[in-house]
């Protein structure tokens, strides 16, 4: 996904790993909080998302409460 986003000309792509997310202080939220878009992917672990993902959902909670993602493109896969 990420070299078919690259390459379109006009569009950057970055691919932040949810396990470095895990400081609340890292640089890839202020990444996630700036872009225009964003797509989401986690293996599936018995029949659910990674325990990364899932932490990562947490993390993001009070992101969603203030509405800061809203209007964004997203999308989703495992």
């Amino acid at each position: 996904m990420a070299e078919g986003i690259a390459a379109v000309a006009g569009v950057t792509c970055e691919v932040l790993p949810v396990a470095e997310l895990a400081d609340a202080e890292a640089a890839g939220w202020a990444t996630l909080d700036s872009c225009d878009a964003m797509i989401f992917g986690s293996p599936t672990y018995m029949g659910s998302a990674s325990a990364d993902m899932k932490r990562f959902m947490e993390m993001s909670s009070q992101r969603w409460m203030e509405q800061r993602w809203a209007m964004k493109l997203a999308a989703g896969f495992t």
